[in-house]
């Protein structure tokens, strides 16, 4: 790398930072402000307050950690063109994906930064930051939970609350495992209630690997097949594991249970994720170039409505994935690859001189 590289990456990297500070102090206001009634109700001490923030923090910047990237990349890139910074390259006849390479080492290293906070960090900081209190009330609602009951059989439930009088799950398939281990069906529900110490509702009977199969249609008092037995007590306590798991271990996972749709999803989103820095960053600087920097709010505003458009594809295509009706590969790294497909080639079709 050349000197202007170097120079470039600085300009980049303080943007980035500026933005995940910005980000990071909305962040705690908007969240002391919304929970000040329980801060103060409860009597939390400064000290605690601290601690709260330490460890809740962290997650929600890895969430946002792609759109504060190109925030910073884009707000980098405007002054340099503002300033004129750009001019010689541009002279010189160097390509927009040539000029901004220091760019594309900002966006990498937070991609890397990713991965390790997934691997080493998050799922720590979730382990200690629910209190007793807390994961009673966390564990006992929620969305997207995998767990297995006394016979290994693997339960996906979509939502549940087992929280009141009457607990209920819904949108759930049950994978139903031979004694060696092996998948031999399938059971689906759309909703199921606990009453007299079993699940009962409509649910329908699938094979092991296609669709066919039939359909039970028994009244509320009737039990889930034999065998299939899962407490309310058992899906609270797996709820309070939290959902960020190390890609190491939900890459073990996967090996043992390769017809976990979840776990593999699980996965290839832990993968595919931090990537999208390095491709939101690419259509952003393409945008900005494109319609020059005075048009800064609009290049970004379609940045994100194509990182919107993308992540409500991948939401649609991870449901169909989880139902078997997609492979988890296509459902998660198709629109991955399409947003980086985008950015290069918008980068490569700028012209010598145009941008």
């Amino acid at each position: 790398m050349r000197r202007f590289d170097w120079y470039y990456f600085s300009v980049c990297l303080f943007n980035v930072l500026a933005a995940f500070f910005g980000v990071t102090t909305l962040f705690v206001m908007i969240d002391f402000f919304v929970n000040l009634d329980r801060f103060t109700g409860e009597e939390i001490s400064v000290d605690q307050l601290l601690v709260y923030y330490l460890y809740s923090t962290p997650p929600v910047l890895y969430q946002l950690a792609p759109l504060v990237v190109l925030l910073g990349g884009m707000f980098a890139a405007a002054r340099l063109l503002r300033a004129s910074e750009v001019l010689p390259l541009q002279v010189g006849g160097l390509r927009a994906s040539r000029a901004f390479r220091g760019f594309w080492l900002v966006a990498t290293l937070a991609a890397i930064s990713m991965f390790a906070a997934q691997e080493y960090l998050l799922p720590r900081l979730e382990q200690r930051f629910f209190t007793v209190a807390e994961a009673d009330i966390k564990g006992g609602t929620g969305k997207n939970l995998a767990l297995n009951d006394s016979g290994r059989n693997v339960w996906y439930i979509r939502e549940y609350n087992v929280l009141g009088a009457t607990p209920w799950i819904a949108d759930t398939m049950i994978f139903r495992l031979d004694k060696d281990g092996r998948l031999s069906g399938r059971v689906y529900a759309p909703r199921l209630e606990y009453r007299e110490g079993a699940w009962r509702g409509d649910y329908v009977t699938l094979d092991a690997t296609s669709e066919s199969g039939s359909i039970d249609r028994p009244s509320v008092a009737a039990p889930l097949p034999h065998g299939l037995n899962l407490s309310p007590g058992e899906i609270s306590r797996e709820g309070t594991r939290g959902a960020v798991q190390p890609v190491s271990a939900l890459a073990h996972a996967l090996t043992d249970a390769p017809y976990r749709y979840d776990l593999a999803i699980k996965l290839y989103v832990a993968i595919a994720y931090p990537l999208s820095c390095i491709s939101l960053l690419m259509i952003g600087i393409t945008l900005a170039l494109r319609l020059n920097a005075r048009n800064l709010f609009v290049a970004g505003t379609m940045t994100l409505g194509v990182a919107f458009a993308a992540y409500s594809a991948s939401f649609l295509l991870e449901g169909l994935a989880q139902r078997g009706a997609l492979s988890p590969e296509a459902a998660v790294f198709g629109p991955a690859v399409v947003l980086f497909i985008l950015g290069g080639l918008g980068l490569r079709t700028q012209a010598d001189g145009a941008w």
